[in-house]
């Protein structure tokens, strides 16, 4: 009888009775992060360190922005002044104890060449559809640079399975400046993509190798749309005879008009009814693939350990089609990021923390117009105090009307 209630009490305290449900994975500590390129890169130093100072009393760890080959093309009449503005708010946010996350990638502007003295596009194009051998140089030349001041984590281009950031077909550009991609299919995108993603991984060993950048340096998968057949492009890019390598995978998980923790088409305002699939909502999903692409020897960490996901570029609207109430944004931000830390996701960041000085069709802004904070920024200040990213002091008055 002694022997029955000692095994029961075991069972009991190690939640191994039958019908015990499992608790869910949670990663050991999901990083905080904000991104806004405009406020980053356009606007003075001024307003840029205000807005970093903004993301520390947030409760962020760290920021993401973007590193152009366009903007870093020596031909470019702006690049000594692009230049001096990445080193100065990488060294601005070292100040501030915030890690600099850096996402390597081109775009279709000016067919992806930077702009001459003349105002016409110069040196070679870089943008929707580089060559790797262009992509290694970039790396070759400006990653040392910022390793050096700490910059350790280097996701490989931006939204690969989206014709505006990769043309896997026919690129043409028309009088207005738009560009177009014919010939393209979401097969074609990821083998353009694998290419370009195995050159940089591999020009990033050679530089550990020849000792310019610290071993400690980590490359990351994407980012992929999510809402892009993000899955299945995950699926894609794997395929292929040797084992790809990756410190993380990146996904942006838009989910603008539903809940964060729900796969449901419910939509609660009648401004916001867009169905994505692949975002937020799909965080199990992903975690889940890349168990398995890990255990098929398809992607894996160098220590051969399931890739971590991180979750980037995540936002909810404030004006344009997409928009929400202030309410419902500020009920949702921190249940998307609680939502996400219990999937076991290792990153969250924030898109866009103050709005833009002109109109514009996105506007995800935390902050008010008067630089003031929104009731969103407040409620994910209050979020990061909770789960220990902030100490408990007094919080920042909300401007409701503003």
């Amino acid at each position: 009888m002694i022997l029955v209630l000692a095994i029961s009490l075991l069972l009991a305290v190690s939640g191994a009775g039958k019908g015990k449900p499992r608790p869910e994975k949670k990663h050991k500590k999901m990083e905080f992060c904000v991104q806004d390129p405009t406020t980053f890169h356009v606007r003075n130093d001024t307003v840029r360190e205000q807005a970093l100072d903004k993301i520390k009393a947030l409760g962020a760890t760290c920021i993401r922005h973007m590193l152009h080959l366009q903007r870093l093309d020596p031909c470019g009449k702006n690049y000594l002044e692009h230049l001096r503005r990445y080193h100065s708010l990488v060294d601005a946010a070292n100040a501030r104890n915030l890690k600099v996350e850096f996402v390597i990638t081109g775009s279709a502007t000016a067919w992806g060449a930077a702009t001459g003295n003349d105002g016409k596009p110069c040196g070679k194009p870089k943008g929707i559809n580089p060559k790797p051998s262009e992509l290694k140089a970039f790396i070759a030349k400006y990653v040392p640079i910022f390793t050096a001041k700490h910059v350790k984590r280097y996701s490989i281009w931006n939204e690969p399975n989206a014709h505006a950031w990769l043309c896997s077909g026919v690129a043409k550009q028309y009088a207005n400046g738009t560009v177009t991609c014919s010939g393209s299919t979401l097969k074609s995108q990821a083998k353009a993509y694998r290419a370009l993603y195995i050159a940089a991984w591999n020009e990033f060993q050679r530089l550990k190798k020849v000792k310019k950048i610290p071993n400690s340096t980590e490359v990351i998968l994407g980012e992929i749309v999510g809402p892009a057949e993000g899955l299945q492009f995950l699926k894609l890019i794997t395929r292929g005879k040797n084992t790809l390598l990756a410190h993380g995978i990146s996904v942006h998980p838009t989910q603008y008009c539903f809940a964060p923790n729900t796969r449901k088409f419910v939509f609660p305002i009648n401004t916001c009814k867009v169905k994505q699939e692949g975002g937020i909502g799909w965080a199990n999903a992903y975690v889940k693939l890349s168990e398995a692409l890990c255990k098929q020897k398809r992607l894996r960490t160098p220590k051969k350990a399931a890739a971590p996901v991180l979750f980037t570029e995540f936002a909810y609207m404030r004006t344009g089609e997409h928009r929400l109430t202030e309410e419902l944004r500020a009920k949702w931000y921190p249940k998307a990021m609680t939502f996400a830390k219990r999937k076991g996701i290792a990153q969250m960041s924030i898109y866009q923390l103050t709005p833009k000085d002109r109109n514009d069709a996105w506007d995800s802004s935390l902050l008010n117009k008067d630089g003031s904070p929104g009731p969103s920024y407040v409620a994910l200040q209050v979020w990061a105090r909770q789960h220990q990213f902030l100490n408990k002091t007094k919080h920042v008055h909300v401007n409701k009307t503003a």
